[in-house]
C-alpha cells in the first residue's frame, strides 16, 4: 500500500498594514550567506515570513552599518515553538527604486560581534554590486 500524503496546515500571522493590496511589496532577494546561515540555524518558512513582514512595515528603520554604503542591521525576537524565542540579527539593504530589499546574512544575536573593518568592505562590496546590476 501507498504511504497516504501528510497535509501540513501553517498560519502565519500577517499585520493589518500588509494585508492592503494598494502597499508596494518589496521583492526579497536572499544572498547565498543568507540562505546558508538560514538553513544551518533550521528556520522554518514562517519564521522567514516573519522577518520579511517585519522589514516590509519599515525597511529603513534600521541604520545603516557605517562604512558598508548602505547595508542595514535589524533585530528580531522570533517565538517558537520549542525555543522560547529566538534572537536573530539580519544584514540586509533596501533599494527603494528597485523595490527589492537583499539579505545579506542571518545569525543567532549572541553570535554576533562588531563587524571588522573587512567584514564592512565586503558587505560595502556586495551592495555596490547590486546596486551597479540594478541600475544597468
Amino acid at each position: 500500500m501507498g504511504k497516504t500524503p501528510r497535509q501540513e496546515t501553517r498560519s502565519v500571522v500577517c499585520p493589518m498594514e500588509l494585508r492592503n493590496d494598494q502597499i508596494d511589496k518589496p521583492t526579497f532577494v536572499q544572498m547565498d550567506p543568507y540562505t546558508e546561515s538560514f538553513q544551518e540555524l533550521q528556520l522554518t518558512d514562517d519564521e522567514q515570513r516573519g522577518v520579511e513582514a517585519s522589514l516590509m512595515l519599515n525597511p529603513i528603520q534600521a541604520p545603516i552599518i557605517e562604512g558598508t554604503g548602505g547595508i542595514r542591521a535589524t533585530h528580531f525576537a522570533l517565538p517558537t515553538d520549542s525555543r522560547g524565542a529566538l534572537h536573530l540579527t539580519v544584514h540586509y539593504a533596501y533599494y527603494p527604486e528597485a523595490g527589492h530589499i537583499i539579505l545579506a546574512d542571518i545569525w543567532l544575536t549572541e553570535e554576533v560581534d562588531e563587524l571588522t573593518q573587512l567584514e564592512c568592505a565586503r558587505l560595502k562590496q556586495l551592495y555596490e554590486e547590486v546596486q551597479r546590476y540594478l541600475d544597468a
